[in-house]
C-alpha cells in the first residue's frame, strides 16, 4: 500500500512522512587563504553563517544541439547553461566581524582604493550547504540539555568556485525602527550539486559536526571528540 491513501499521513503519528523546513539550513564557505587569519582557520563559520537569512540555489540547467533531418527535429545534449549570481541575504551584527569579512573578500576581489584587480584562481573558494533534520534520538533523551548534535545534516550540495560579485548594505530608513539592517551579498557560483546523491532523502543521519568546516571538507560528518 502506498504512503498516502484518504488520509493525511503528512507529518501523522508514527507515520514517518515529515517535510523539509525551508529554515533549517546551514551554508558554509571557506573563506580564500587570503583572508584567513594566520592560524590558518577560517572564520566563515564563526561570523558569517549564523548570519545568513536566505539562499536562493543558482539554477541548473543544460543547454541542447537541436539537429533537424527534413520535417524531424532531434535534441542532443548540450553544455550546461551559464548560472547567474546568487543573492544571498546575510543580517548585519554590529558586535561581529560579519560586515568587515565580507567587505575584505569584496576588496580582494577589486581593490576600490588603487584600482587593482585579484586573480580569479586567488579570490575564488569552496562551501557547502546542509539541509538541517531535528535529530530526534538526542531530543528524545529530555534530561540531555546539551547544545551540539541538536540538529542532524540531511541533504548535502557542493558548491565550487564561489567569489564575492556585490555587497550593499540596506537603507536607513529613520522610519524602520523594528527592521534590522541586511546585507545583500551577490555570489558568482561555478557550480554546485548534490555531494552524495543518497544524501538528498538520507535514511540515517549524520550528526553536524562541530569542529568547522575542515572536518566538513574531509568529509568527517560525525567527528569524535578529537576529529577521529
Amino acid at each position: 500500500m502506498g504512503l498516502i491513501n484518504f488520509k493525511n499521513q503528512w507529518g501523522a503519528a508514527g507515520a514517518g512522512l515529515d517535510q523539509q523546513r525551508s529554515d533549517l539550513f546551514y551554508v558554509l564557505m571557506s573563506f580564500p587563504s587570503l583572508l584567513r587569519e594566520s592560524q590558518g582557520t577560517s572564520l566563515w563559520d564563526q561570523e558569517v553563517a549564523f548570519a545568513v537569512q536566505e539562499f536562493p540555489f543558482p539554477e541548473r540547467s543544460r543547454e541542447t544541439m537541436p539537429v533537424k533531418y527534413l520535417q524531424q527535429t532531434n535534441h542532443q545534449i548540450g553544455g550546461d547553461t551559464a548560472s547567474g549570481s546568487v543573492d544571498m541575504t546575510i543580517r548585519y551584527a554590529f558586535n561581529r566581524r560579519t560586515a568587515e569579512l565580507l567587505e575584505r573578500w569584496h576588496w580582494l576581489v577589486a581593490n576600490p582604493a588603487n584600482g587593482g584587480v585579484g586573480l580569479s584562481s586567488a579570490v575564488k573558494t569552496n562551501g557547502y550547504f546542509f539541509w538541517l533534520t531535528p535529530n530526534m534520538q538526542k531530543l528524545a533523551n529530555v534530561d540531555d540539555t546539551s547544545e551540539t548534535n541538536v540538529m542532524t545534516l540531511g541533504a548535502r550540495y557542493r558548491l565550487e568556485g564561489v567569489w564575492i560579485k556585490g555587497l550593499k548594505p540596506s537603507n536607513a530608513d529613520m522610519t524602520q525602527a523594528n527592521q534590522g539592517v541586511t546585507l545583500s551579498v551577490s555570489f558568482q557560483i561555478d557550480r554546485y550539486y548534490p555531494e552524495n546523491i543518497v544524501d538528498l532523502n538520507p535514511n540515517s543521519f549524520a550528526n553536524l559536526p562541530s569542529l568547522g568546516l575542515s572536518n566538513i571538507v574531509a568529509g568527517l560528518r560525525n567527528p569524535g571528540p578529537a576529529g577521529q
